[in-house]
């Protein structure tokens, strides 16, 4: 077992290719690892600086968890003032150990002797919820941050392709008040939007948003390192269709929890939602399914168990010895 003995919020911020490292800022982190006398610094992003300049000092190993893909993320590399490569270089060279959150992550990383897989987990207890499936309105939700990245034209390329032969698709856009959902608003009034979307109002928890929707979709245009929306329609009885792209592929299993189409196929994402459309149970039997993966392969205990053995394998701990105390940012 692990134990949060106490919380410390320190003055921190990204690092950026060039850019000295603040000292008061490592200064701080060092007290903090010698008063605590930590074995271990478990850094929770691959963005952070000072965090393992302190340990490096300490002597004590650092573990980076990456849920970044530099590879596919421009506004990353923009940030950090660096290309993939340069980032994947100093992720690798900063750590002694990584943890990717997806099998696409730790491939682009490429550091395979130093590399743990470790999917990321939802609460599966709050997503314990019927899918309650109307035959004559089913709901088709994407739930999105509602930037044109996350593939917003092609739901509505896809709304327009099923309103006269499915009318029973219901398509909701789901998400907040963004520039780009607020020309879909104008455009709606305008009647430039097909009559089978609906724009629904931000929800603060992912509860509200996933009960809206019997089907949940993922239409990205990037490449995502995990896909945490589709894990949780999944965990909450939802089928999910979506682009074989990015991680979701191992999310996935295409005829069993939902479809993988070719990346921007929408004509493809259509036919999918045809048959889900004209079998309704079908829609319950896909839900069943990915639930039923979910308590499998990412629920909590499981993913407690994989970063014991994570510790364990990479440092080398007996099974039988006190826990460590780990310092996680």
């Amino acid at each position: 077992l692990f134990y949060c003995y106490e919380a410390q919020v320190l003055p921190y911020d990204w690092w950026h290719f060039g850019q000295e490292p603040d000292q008061g800022v490592k200064k701080q982190f060092i007290q903090v690892l010698k008063s605590w006398q930590i074995d271990l610094v478990h850094v929770n992003t691959s963005v952070l600086l000072e965090p393992h300049l302190a340990a490096r000092e300490c002597d004590i190993p650092v573990v980076v968890h990456i849920r970044e893909l530099p590879e596919h993320d421009k506004a990353l590399c923009e940030t950090l003032g660096a290309g993939p490569e340069e980032i994947r270089k100093k992720v690798i060279a900063d750590s002694d150990k990584l943890i990717a959150n997806s099998q696409l992550v730790a491939n682009f990383f490429a550091a395979p002797n130093k590399t743990q897989v470790l999917a990321n987990t939802v609460d599966l207890s709050v997503l314990d919820m019927v899918n309650q499936v109307d035959p004559s309105c089913i709901k088709v939700a994407l739930i999105s941050s509602n930037l044109p990245k996350k593939g917003l034209s092609d739901f509505v390329d896809l709304a327009h392709l099923l309103q006269e032969s499915h009318p029973t698709l219901q398509f909701i856009l789901i998400g907040p008040n963004t520039s780009y959902r607020q020309t879909l608003e104008r455009q709606q009034e305008n009647n430039e939007l097909p009559k089978n979307i609906v724009l629904s109002d931000y929800v603060l928890s992912t509860q509200e948003a996933i009960a809206q929707a019997n089907i949940v979709l993922n239409l990205s245009h990037f490449q995502e390192s995990f896909g945490r929306t589709i894990l949780e329609a999944m965990a909450a009885r939802r089928p999910v269709v979506c682009y074989a792209w990015g991680a979701l592929p191992e999310l996935v299993v295409h005829g069993e929890t939902g479809y993988l189409v070719p990346f921007q196929d929408v004509k493809a994402c259509a036919e999918h939602l045809k048959l889900l459309a004209e079998d309704s149970d079908l829609i319950y039997i896909m839900g069943e399914n990915a639930r039923k993966r979910v308590e499998s392969n990412y629920s909590f205990s499981h993913f407690k168990k994989i970063l014991d053995a994570c510790y364990q394998s990479f440092f080398e701990f007996e099974a039988e010895s006190m826990p460590i105390d780990a310092f996680s940012l």
